[in-house]
């Protein structure tokens, strides 16, 4: 699923491109378009217990607009595992991955239900490959 995200003066640095902390904003907003898309309820609630990020390619100041493709990486009892890939001028700016965890009114892990898990089977793997994985990897 491929989120368009706008950018703000405030994303940028004095070196004349994206901050690197604002793809972490870019990433959050992704996630959420993605679980919109998936028809997650609004009070859904989720956790991220880990994000990394690899930087490829700078995004120049002059970028109005970026895209972030999400896609379900793996998806364990209580967590699952996304892929994003930013893009700018139809190339790849990052890769990420960010582990979220599903959580219930006690702020305690929930295993994900089946509803939750065939819709987040409907996004499998990297887009864009020719290598995308069979069936999703569970825990």
């Amino acid at each position: 699923m491929t989120a368009t995200i706008q950018v703000r003066y405030n994303d940028l640095d004095t070196l004349g491109h994206v901050n690197s902390v604002a793809y972490f904003s870019f990433l959050e907003t992704a996630r959420w378009s993605f679980f919109r898309g998936l028809a997650f309820e609004p009070d859904d609630a989720f956790v991220v217990a880990r994000t990394e990020c690899d930087y490829i390619a700078e995004i120049p100041a002059s970028a109005r607009t970026i895209t972030v493709e999400t896609w379900a990486a793996a998806i364990g009892r209580t967590s699952m595992t996304l892929g994003h890939r930013v893009m700018y001028a139809d190339r790849v700016r990052a890769s990420a991955t960010a582990v979220m965890v599903r959580i219930d009114d006690s702020q305690r892990p929930r295993p994900l239900t089946d509803a939750e898990r065939d819709a987040l089977g409907r996004y499998p793997g990297e887009p864009g490959t020719d290598d995308r994985p069979g069936p999703l990897r569970t825990a």
